[in-house]
């Protein structure tokens, strides 16, 4: 076996074009993924008034009182309600349930999947009464 050299098989230009084209491919759908899910963790707050709660969907809608919203692009949110999602009153937590429509609000919220989804809640402008339990 002497002499005999031993050399490496040049890879196809074919398979090479292909492993390259699999490659970009998976970099181009991670960072629309990234996009999409808004992994950035920019939380944003709105303050505003409810216009509607759905307990079906589990969503809050809110008018944002003017100019008091980090985003001005919408006239209404819409806030999906998750088991994480802190709600308070009179430094009190609540429940999804204590939430209806003509109360001011203040929600931190984020975005995933394109969707609203609410922080935490916090019910503004209760009356000092309604803030104890007797």
């Amino acid at each position: 076996m002497q002499g005999r050299e031993t050399t490496l098989s040049v890879i196809p230009i074919p398979v090479v074009v292909i492993a390259l084209l699999a490659a970009a491919f998976f970099l181009v759908s991670m960072a629309s993924f990234a996009r999409a899910a808004n992994i950035s963790g920019k939380a944003a707050t709105v303050k505003g008034q409810i216009t509607a709660v759905s307990s079906y969907a589990r969503t809050v809608t809110v008018k944002p009182i003017t100019g008091l919203s980090q985003e001005k692009t919408a006239d209404i949110y819409t806030f999906f309600v998750n088991r994480k999602t802190g709600i308070t009153a009179c430094a009190q937590n609540r429940t999804f349930y204590a939430l209806g429509s003509n109360q001011k609000v203040n929600v931190s919220y984020h975005r995933l999947n394109g969707k609203l989804v609410a922080d935490s809640i916090d019910i503004q402008g209760t009356d000092l009464a309604s803030c104890y339990i007797y």
